[in-house]
């Protein structure tokens, strides 16, 4: 990205005045003085709406797969990183089949460590030893602190049950049942001592004084405008969850195709306000967070899709990295029709969302901008 384009996205403009945080999306502050947003880094646009990522002389390969694509065995469908914890940092991956039906019939859990969030990772079988594969598919990975000893707790949220370690190394142990609402692939946040969970629709939330419960509703207000979202807090305080959302007709041409929405809260997750495919909070301003194109330093890449979103945060609560699945060798052309492909069968292509079952798949992390052009 040029400079010239990035001081094109961060510019202010008076042409929808600002009147609150909400109208910069929470990812920045409103002047009222002159209606204009100043947006929190990696954020940029008229209404903070864009999530920027890092140039490609910036953006390291080895956020290509942090999985090793030369395992080709295995597919992976991203998972959550914990960290550090001792100069270390913690990922939950998935291994599913490339053969049979990819990305379902999950095999085991990889745990991976690695110095810094772009590894190098070093994967151990997790689940054959600690829980007999008893786990399931796209965990939740949470630490907090336990209030009688003070001391870290590392849980996995997996397959309706809710595990937990004294190391995230393990060994886990399972505590209780999830709620419902958690059940498939959970978000869990851990907020002033309390514990809150999301499932794929993110349509409620669930609240818990402890692990082991009990768990109360927290809002239902949180509409379905995404699939697999991801809560995480800002440095004010405020909630945001990070969906990944698709135009499940579009066939080719996926650099244009949706992948991903935003939704925000001022009051601690009660209440939720949204970028809308007519623009945020109904207003002009072109709302998708990201789209699928990313310019790593050996050359640009576009994703047919990209899903599972998981944002990563520093000490001072800036975003640094965003990890998501992708197919790894589709690209803007789309994939054509395969068995396991659908729907789409009378066009001759799978849908772009629908190309990850074509395709051997993978885990990125991509460097957000930091501010400097």
């Amino acid at each position: 990205m040029s400079r010239a384009l990035l001081l094109l996205l961060i510019a202010r403009t008076s042409a929808a005045a600002c009147t609150s945080d909400l109208d910069c999306a929470l990812n920045g502050v409103c002047n009222t003085a002159d209606g204009t947003c100043t947006c929190d880094v990696p954020w940029t646009g008229p209404r903070c709406e864009s999530l920027t990522f890092a140039q490609a002389d910036k953006q390291p390969t080895a956020g290509k797969d942090l999985y090793p694509a030369s395992d080709t065995f295995f597919n992976t469908w991203n998972g959550p990183m914990l960290g550090p914890i001792n100069g270390s940092y913690h990922m939950y991956m998935v291994l599913y089949p490339v053969k049979g039906k990819p990305l379902y019939d999950p095999t085991y859990i990889a745990h991976g460590t690695a110095p810094s969030r772009l590894g190098p990772w070093v994967w151990k079988n997790l689940t054959s030893v600690d829980v007999n594969r008893s786990f399931g598919f796209n965990p939740g990975a949470l630490t907090s602190v336990d209030p009688a000893t003070g001391k870290p707790i590392y849980s996995l949220w997996v397959s309706g049950a809710l595990w937990r370690a004294d190391d995230p190394a393990g060994p886990f142990k399972n505590v209780t049942a999830l709620p419902d609402a958690c059940h498939v692939n959970p978000s869990p946040l851990f907020v002033d001592g309390v514990y809150y969970c999301a499932g794929s629709h993110g349509g409620t939330i669930m609240k818990a004084p402890a692990l082991e419960g009990p768990w109360t509703e927290h809002t239902e207000t949180m509409a379905h405008l995404g699939e697999d979202g991801f809560l995480y807090v800002d440095a004010r305080s405020n909630w945001h969850a990070l969906f990944h959302a698709s135009n499940g007709s579009q066939l080719t041409h996926c650099s244009t195709s949706r992948v991903a929405s935003h939704a925000f809260s001022a009051d601690g997750g009660k209440t939720w306000n949204w970028t809308t495919p007519s623009g945020l909070l109904g207003g002009p301003i072109s709302s998708e967070p990201y789209k699928p194109v990313v310019h790593w330093a050996d050359g640009t890449q576009v994703y047919s899709t990209m899903e599972r979103p998981h944002a990563y945060l520093d000490a001072t609560g800036r975003m640094t990295h965003l990890g998501v699945a992708a197919p790894l060798n589709v690209g803007d052309e789309g994939c054509k029709e395969v068995p396991n492909c659908f729907p789409g069968r009378d066009q001759g292509h799978c849908p772009c969302v629908n190309c990850k079952y074509t395709s051997h798949a993978g885990s990125l992390l991509i460097t957000l901008w930091d501010g400097k052009a």
